[in-house]
Parts: structure tokens; C-alpha cells; sequence
């Protein structure tokens, strides 16, 4: 049986869920439920106080964002060299979303492959941890993360129909100076507009001790302009664009490896100018009429990474992506529960481009259509998940194209045996045709390139499996200030097989060395650990302890490969807590704990053991009664001014790009 009629049997399985209640469903409609987009295994979905908490401390990067959530790191010191990763997994190999629009492929060896957004912009952001489902996209490897902006209704009270935004902050450890600003409306009762724009400067980097990081500073620039039509009957839209533009003054080739092997005099490896652009639209329509039978979305984004480097004789990588969504879902009774069955149909294009003034233009695409079909099904105590996606893939490298097609399936459940324990399990697969190769290195393929070392032999795509389990559970009788009490045990595992590497030969530079043969790596990598929480939460304070574990295992070796791949860290701890003083004043402690890392993948050399740190953080926010709107946020991160290290960042020859030291944040904002 071949992979494609292998998805036909089981979408006609899946689908046949729906066909006893078809007839049920047309002659009584089910009760409105609420507009919150289930994800099939809940792992770990941040809420939009985490986003409130992070602009507390004046978050003006989403490395910030993420800062207590233990199962994420953003590492690399500077922004440049920044990456991101999900339970081990790096950034490469998760599904990036902002306001549905995937974000593109790698472009610059040596910058991280992770693009900022303001956190300004933010009303939600979900961390899909575990193994996704059908109808969230290709390429999941490791996990997914989903961006979503504001809507002007976000900021708009009730009856109101005009309003403005003001902040301009301070930050030492980079001297940043930072100004936004926006403003929001309604036309009509139903259709919102929003316009969003931040400025921020910086300098060196002061880390831990009093030194800095040379030329690592620069500006930030960042728009949003979005539409929203929220209640036109059965109909909503949005519409969006969203700008980053990085620039500054640079390493070129050291901008995710250590500093410190730069000359003194910078005469070898001079800094040169250098931007990274991105510009994404966005577009969401739905329909959803009086009837279980219609609940159609349809999603059209296109999205561009760009990244150019004047100086250097003219280098451009350019990411362009194209992509859409088409699906509905349809709701049935069954039994005593709810089935949820949604069907549709996504497709992707990346466009890659790679110049310089001296080598000419090189250009790659990357195209991916799937199908899927995810059934969802609510029974009181129960929920029980079950989907299929079938991609067809192609994927260029110069003279030759990688082309196929890939079944992935998921299942998963949860059963609450009381409000204080809920059951959880699950197990996804997901697939990619196009590996993690930089355009950097891609214009570099030769003539007669070989695939797994056969001039006419084929590749296979990188596929991964997920398995997660725990359980979860809440208090709420009879707790101080009517809080309450929760707690989430997860123990996961994540396969990834397959992965797309290359083979450069010769020596000097990566970046001007031939690509000869593509292949499939033999080894399966493999992350595996466990996280806990408990939370207590009522409406005048709130504190939370998290720990996350991850073990590593059968990375490559070779550094432009495990860069890509994944990192190892020490144990991680994290403690936050709020505490409202006065109704107009609150008060936040965060400590951050990482144990020492002394454990390493074996054969490599850019992932070195590494000594624990511990961080402090204070925050003060105080809303003075005689000035509605305004607010002065007072932040301290690393308190004690610790020197260190981040474990997922890159090292060599025993360097590495520290992090910032003590930071005194400093923000004035006014609300209308």
C-alpha cells in the first residue's frame, strides 16, 4: 500500500466518526460553545497574563516573553546570534507562526535563525509543546509556536470608540532608549483599526561584571497595522501587516559564536553594516452561520525574511513565503458528547534568493501541500483526538529537487477523574522535505549533486515523533483570598529521524566550500524528560514554580548541523510570583535557576559543560490614581549582576557570548 492510499484509508476511518450522528446533527443545533481554538494535547499554552507579566518587565524582545516559561530558552547572548528552543529543540525544527503566517527558512549561518516581534504587539502567544495536530501546519518537528497581534477591540473599553497608546522606556545594560506608540478605533459598531509603531536603540552590551560585548549594538524598528471586522453577522476578518527591521553595526561572521576570537584591531574580520527585515501579511476570514455544519476559515498570508549586508560585497538572503489555509469544521452529537471533525487543505512556498556582487544570484524553492482531517470529540469527563495529514513536498537544491509525499497521524486523550485530576496522553507524527540547509550555504550545490551519495538516488523527508503524557489538576474550595491551586506532571519524548544534512569538502570557510552530496542522517535524535508546575493564583497575588528536565541524545556532530538541531541544558528552575500592594500598585519577584550542565552530546565541540547561575528579577508597577491611563513600571533583571553563560548558546574554543548583566528598566506609559 502506498503512503497516499494509506491516508485515503484513514481519512475515509476518521471521517466515517462523523456519519452516524450526520443526520442527528442537521435537525438540532448543539449548544454555542466557546470560540477557543482546542489543541490536541494541551502541554503547555501560555496564557495572556504571561504577555501582561512580561511587559511588567518591560519586555521589548520575545526572548523576554518566554522568560518563565522553563521549557523555552532564547540563548546567544546578543541579538544577532539569538536562537530559540522548544524542550531541546531548536527553532528550525518548530512550526513559527505570527498571526498564522510561517515564518521562512534559515538564511546566515552565522546569525540564529529566530526574527523578533514586540512584545507590544502581542495579545496571546500558544506554545504547542507536544504533538500537534493535523490541522496546525506541517513540519512540526519539535513542537509549534503561535503568535497572535492585537486587535484595536483589544484595546478599546466598552463604548469606546477612539484611543492611544505612549511608552518611552530606558534600559542600562544596552543603554536602550526605546519609544512606541499607537492608536485605535472603531468605524462602526463592528470593524476595528490599529496602528502600532516602536523605536528602540541600543548600545554594547554590558554583561555580568562591568564589560561589554563589542559592536553588538544597534535599532529595532516595528510596525503594526491591522483590521478587524469581529462581528459582521456570521462573518469575521482580519487583516494585518507586520514589519521587524533589525540593523546595527556588526560581526559578520561571529554573530551567534563568541566574540572574543575577533582580532583586536578588527582588521581580519572587520564589523560591516548588516539588516535583517521582515514584513509579513496576514489575512483570516471566517464564516460561521447558525449551523453545526459550516465553520469555514480561510487563511492567505505571505510573509518575506531579508537580509543584507552592503559592505560585504553586496550579500542578500531573502526568504520569500506564500501560503494559505482552507478548511471547515463540522460539529455533530454523538452519544452523549460533541465531535468536532475539521477538513482542509494548507499550502506553503518559500522562495529563497541568495546574491552577492561577485557570485551572481542563486535561487531555491521549497513547496509543501497537505491535506488533513482532525476529529475532536467531547464527552463529559472525556476528550479523545484522532487525525490524519498527508503532505506532497518538493524541495530544490540547484540542479536537482528532492520530491515526495508523507502520512502523519495523531492520537491522543484526556479523562478527568475529578476536577482535582485529569489524565492526559498523546502521540503525533510530523514531516518536512526541506531540512534546515541555510541559503547561505545552498547557492554552494554543484553540478552532479549526489543525493544519500547516488547521482540518481532520492531523499527522504525528516519526520519526527512526539509522545507525551501527565496529568493535571485544580483546587479552588476554601483557599486564602479565593484563589486557586493547579499543578501539570508531563513526561515527554520527541524522535527525530531522517535528518536532511550536507557534505562540504575542503577546507576554509563553510560559507565558500561546494556542496556535493545531500543525505539523510542515519542516527535518530532523540529528546526526552519531564516538567512540573504549581500554581496558585486569586486576584491579589499569584505565585508559580516551574521545572523543566531534558536529556539529549544522537545529535550530528558537526556544529553548522547541531546548531540547527538542538542544545543541551541544566535542570531548569523558575519561581514567579506577583503581589497586588495596593489596588493601583503591584509588586513581582522572579528567580531563575539553571543547574549546572555537565552533560554533553558526545563528538561535538560547540556544547561545552558549564557551570549553574542563578538570577533575580524585581519589578514595581504603580498606576497613579490622579492620572488615569498612565503607568510607571520600575524593572531589575539579574539583580546581582551575575556573569554567565546561557547553556544553548554556541561555544568554541572555550568561548562564548555571555549575557546581559544587571538591567535597570524604566518605563512611562499613558493609555487613552
Amino acid at each position: 500500500m502506498t503512503r497516499y492510499q494509506t491516508f485515503l484509508a484513514v481519512l475515509a476511518a476518521t471521517t466515517a466518526l462523523s456519519a452516524p450522528a450526520l443526520g442527528q446533527a442537521t435537525q438540532e443545533t448543539l449548544p454555542e460553545q466557546e470560540e477557543i481554538e482546542t489543541i490536541l494535547v494541551i502541554g503547555q499554552a501560555s496564557p495572556v497574563s504571561t504577555i501582561d507579566r512580561a511587559m511588567q518587565f518591560q519586555a521589548r524582545q520575545v526572548r523576554d516573553v518566554f522568560s518563565t516559561e522553563p521549557s523555552i530558552d532564547i540563548a546567544g547572548g546578543t541579538r544577532n546570534g539569538q536562537r530559540i528552543f522548544l524542550r531541546g529543540v531548536e527553532g528550525s525544527n518548530l512550526n513559527i507562526t505570527v498571526d498564522g503566517a510561517r515564518q521562512g527558512r534559515n538564511l546566515y549561518n552565522h546569525r540564529g535563525g529566530f526574527s523578533n516581534i514586540d512584545p507590544e504587539f502581542l495579545r496571546r502567544v500558544d506554545i504547542q509543546a507536544g504533538p500537534a495536530a493535523a490541522d496546525q501546519g506541517f513540519g512540526a518537528l519539535g513542537g509549534a509556536i503561535r503568535f497572535e497581534t492585537i486587535d484595536a477591540q483589544d484595546r478599546l473599553a466598552p463604548g469606546q470608540d477612539f484611543g492611544a497608546f505612549g511608552r518611552v522606556s530606558f534600559a542600562s545594560a544596552a543603554e536602550a532608549q526605546r519609544v512606541a506608540a499607537g492608536a485605535y478605533g472603531r468605524l462602526g459598531d463592528d470593524v476595528g483599526v490599529l496602528a502600532y509603531v516602536s523605536a528602540t536603540d541600543f548600545r554594547d552590551l554590558r554583561i555580568g561584571g562591568g564589560s561589554r560585548v563589542p559592536v553588538s549594538g544597534g535599532e529595532d524598528r516595528n510596525l503594526l497595522i491591522k483590521l478587524s471586522a469581529l462581528s459582521l453577522g456570521d462573518h469575521t476578518l482580519r487583516v494585518s501587516y507586520e514589519r521587524n527591521d533589525a540593523s546595527g553595526l556588526n560581526f559578520m561572521q561571529r554573530g551567534d559564536y563568541p566574540y572574543q576570537l575577533q582580532p583586536v584591531d578588527f582588521r581580519t574580520r572587520p564589523p560591516q553594516d548588516q539588516s535583517l527585515v521582515r514584513d509579513t501579511y496576514a489575512l483570516r476570514y471566517g464564516y460561521n452561520p447558525s449551523s453545526d455544519l459550516i465553520d469555514i476559515r480561510i487563511d492567505a498570508y505571505t510573509s518575506r525574511n531579508d537580509f543584507f549586508a552592503p559592505q560585504s560585497n553586496a550579500e542578500r538572503f531573502i526568504s520569500d513565503i506564500t501560503g494559505g489555509d482552507l478548511r471547515n469544521t463540522f460539529r455533530f452529537a454523538l452519544g452523549t458528547g460533541r465531535l468536532e471533525t475539521t477538513i482542509g487543505a494548507d499550502y506553503f512556498e518559500d522562495e529563497g534568493t541568495a546574491s552577492r556582487s561577485d557570485a551572481g544570484t542563486y535561487y531555491s524553492t521549497n513547496r509543501n501541500t497537505g491535506l488533513f482531517v482532525q476529529n475532536r470529540y467531547f464527552s463529559g469527563p472525556l476528550a479523545l483526538y484522532a487525525g490524519v495529514r498527508h503532505d506532497d513536498y518538493a524541495s530544490d537544491y540547484g540542479p536537482r529537487k528532492a520530491q515526495g509525499n508523507a502520512t502523519s497521524l495523531n492520537l491522543g486523550g484526556e479523562f478527568t477523574v475529578m476536577p482535582q485530576l485529569t489524565v492526559f496522553a498523546g502521540y503525533g507524527q510530523a514531516a518536512r522535505g526541506s531540512g534546515t540547509l541555510p541559503l547561505h550555504f545552498a547557492r554552494n550545490v554543484q553540478p552532479g549533486l549526489m543525493f544519500n551519495g547516488s547521482a540518481t538516488g532520492g531523499l527522504d523527508p525528516e519526520t519526527s515523533a512526539q509522545w507525551e503524557a501527565g496529568l493535571r489538576g485544580r483546587f479552588a474550595d476554601g483557599l486564602p483570598a479565593g484563589g486557586t491551586l493547579s499543578y501539570q506532571l508531563t513526561a515527554f519524548r520527541t524522535e527525530i529521524e531522517d535528518a536532511i544534512l550536507y557534505f562540504q569538502p575542503g577546507s576554509g570557510g563553510l560559507g565558500g566550500r561546494p556542496i556535493t552530496n545531500i543525505f539523510n542522517f542515519d542516527d535518530t535524535v532523540r529528546f526526552e524528560g519531564y516538567e512540573a508546575s504549581l500554581e496558585y493564583d486569586s486576584r491579589l497575588w499569584s505565585t508559580a514554580l516551574r521545572y523543566s528536565h531534558t536529556d539529549i541524545a544522537n545529535m550530528p556532530a558537526e556544529p553548522q548541523f547541531i546548531a540547527r538541531t538542538g542544545a543541551p541544558r541544566g535542570d531548569q528552575w523558575v519561581w514567579d510570583s506577583r503581589i497586588m500592594v495596593r489596588a493601583n500598585i503591584t509588586a513581582g519577584y522572579t528567580l531563575r535557576h539553571t543547574s549546572a550542565l555537565t552533560s554533553v552530546p558526545a563528538g561535538q565541540i560547540v556544547y561545552i559543560p558549564k557551570p549553574g547561575f542563578t538570577l533575580h528579577d524585581i519589578q514595581l508597577s504603580w498606576e497613579p490614581a490622579a492620572l488615569r491611563g498612565a503607568a510607571l513600571d520600575i524593572a531589575v533583571t539579574n539583580l546581582t549582576d551575575e556573569r554567565y553563560v546561557a547553556h544553548s548558546t554556541l561555544t568554541q574554543d572555550g568561548f562564548a557570548t555571555e549575557e546581559a548583566g544587571r538591567d535597570i528598566r524604566l518605563s512611562l506609559s499613558y493609555r487613552y
